[in-house]
């Protein structure tokens, strides 16, 4: 008998030790003095993924806690938005726990301590980006910033910075050897990037007549990407430098340069990028399948890449790759975008306009509704107001286009909303005030950069959830005519 039980507790004991850990980590959030309508979220992957878990705390609150389940070792970030901003990182293997403590000082700043088996990593991550913002604090009075350094200069500064990193990694004696090697991995990646935007930058500042700008050494030291394992495709920079060298292999002299709102051009080059990619025999499948899932991932957010064409891509890659480890991430990358597709009924909505009336969408059923979003300290859209006077002029004798600004302000900036409507020659359009950021509006229309641009056609259904901008101003206007019904010959004689 005594046997027996010795024999069913033996088995008991193997059996637990056969079962599979839980891959999961913790992450907990203390919060001391911190504002009550202070936003939390934390996201598990890519900076561009949607938040886990995105919450308030409640009267009384003092902390949250969350279990999430992982599979590699993940990128984990924490923020907290509000009157204080601030944010945390970690890249954190399966079982490890982090805790992080925000407390807001009487200077109403945010400082912040780590507990758990996360703790160093994530200090680490502080550490590393107080070293890139010394570097840049360092030549932000420049007329070229940092780009006014020789390249010489440059790389010797970066080569400093690399090993002042470096050494912070070794410092680490709880690393595990992958852990530590994808950490060293995400140093060179950065390093090498900051070498690559050297480049591009004196390039985007060549006078007329001026020949482009190559460096053999920024070439030179790319191309030792081929070098690392797959381990290196769980670093962010990593990942993303793949991306942007593949990009640059489909790239040859004649190639016309890309304006943020030529969607045509845009879309070719990624097409291109995608074919070169996929016939090049020198590039490991492991680093076309990430090098690819990146781009595609980064369109489904990119305010300036074609639905469209992003959607045929990615069905495409799910097509080329249906046992890729990525293929999962690619398809919630744009599951969102599956219902803002082309011929979609558009999501209705209900905004304030500057007069304190509610206006619908669907207010606007059997006319063309081009419309722009916006905010009062975005830049670039402002620049976009100039060539928009242009289109609305083209429209101005009918009565079936409709050209509509979304604001997405912060509820403390409706007053600068209303007095920039006047500023920027908007007053007399259709101008809504969607709340934020984190409005109804932007989830049902998905976040992205700004600016953005959405065309509905007269059946309230989407043309294009990410159209041009009106600095491609013949393409828009030709798009917008189409979508009356008028001819390209006839929408000319008419002008």
């Amino acid at each position: 008998m005594k046997t027996r039980i010795f024999l069913m507790a033996l088995l008991a004991l193997f059996t637990l030790a056969c079962q599979e850990q839980p891959a999961e980590i913790s992450i907990t959030i203390n919060a001391e003095n911190m504002d009550a309508e202070t936003e939390y979220s934390i996201i598990a992957g890519d900076f561009r993924s949607e938040p886990v878990a995105k919450f308030k705390l409640k009267d009384g609150e003092t902390s949250y806690s969350s279990t999430q389940r992982i599979e590699k070792p993940t990128n984990v970030i924490i923020r907290a938005s509000g009157e204080s901003y601030a944010s945390a990182s970690a890249l954190m293997e399966t079982g490890q726990d982090l805790i992080v403590t925000m407390i807001l000082n009487d200077e109403d700043e945010v400082e912040k301590s780590y507990g758990g088996t996360a703790a160093e990593v994530a200090q680490l991550m502080d550490d590393i980006g107080e070293i890139n913002n010394k570097f840049f604090e360092t030549h932000r009075e420049k007329e070229q910033r940092q780009y006014s350094l020789s390249l010489e200069e440059y790389r010797t500064a970066f080569a400093a910075q690399s090993e002042e990193k470096l050494a912070l990694v070794s410092n680490i004696e709880s690393l595990s050897d992958d852990m530590k090697y994808i950490l060293e991995t995400d140093i060179w990646a950065s390093t090498i990037s900051s070498l690559n935007f050297y480049q591009m930058y004196k390039n985007r500042v060549l006078k007329e007549g001026e020949e482009k700008v190559i460096y053999p050494e920024v070439a030179e030291e790319m191309n030792k990407i081929y070098q690392f394992d797959e381990r290196a495709l769980y670093s962010q920079n990593f990942s993303r430098m793949l991306a942007t060298t593949f990009s640059e292999l489909a790239k040859d002299e004649s190639d016309e340069v890309i304006t943020y709102g030529n969607l045509y051009l845009r879309a070719e080059e990624d097409k291109k990028t995608y074919n070169t990619v996929i016939a090049d025999p020198n590039i490991p499948s492991f680093m076309k399948e990430k090098a690819l899932s990146t781009m595609l991932i980064g369109n489904a957010s990119y305010p300036s890449s074609p639905l469209s064409a992003s959607l045929e891509l990615k069905d495409q890659f799910l097509k080329d790759f249906p046992e890729s480890k990525f293929a999962s991430d690619v398809e919630a990358g744009y599951a969102k975008w599956e219902r803002l597709k082309k011929g979609v009924s558009a999501p209705n909505f209900t905004l304030e306009d500057q007069e304190g009336q509610m206006v619908s969408l669907s207010d606007f059923k059997g006319n063309v509704v081009y419309i722009d979003v916006w905010a009062t300290w975005c830049g670039p859209c402002i620049k976009e107001f100039d060539y928009a006077k242009d289109i609305k002029a083209e429209f101005k004798n009918v009565d079936d286009v409709i050209f509509m600004y979304v604001s997405i302000d912060r509820l403390e900036d409706k007053d600068t909303w209303k007095t920039d409507l006047v500023k920027h020659g908007l007053a007399e359009g259709v101008n809504l005030f969607a709340n934020g950021p984190d409005s109804e509006f932007v989830e049902k229309y998905n976040r992205t950069g700004i600016p953005r641009y959405i065309l509905i056609d007269k059946d309230g259904t989407i043309h294009d959830a990410k159209t041009f901008r009106p600095s491609s101003t013949e393409i828009l206007i030709n798009e917008i005519q189409k979508l009356r019904g008028v001819s390209l010959d006839k929408a000319l004689s008419m002008r």
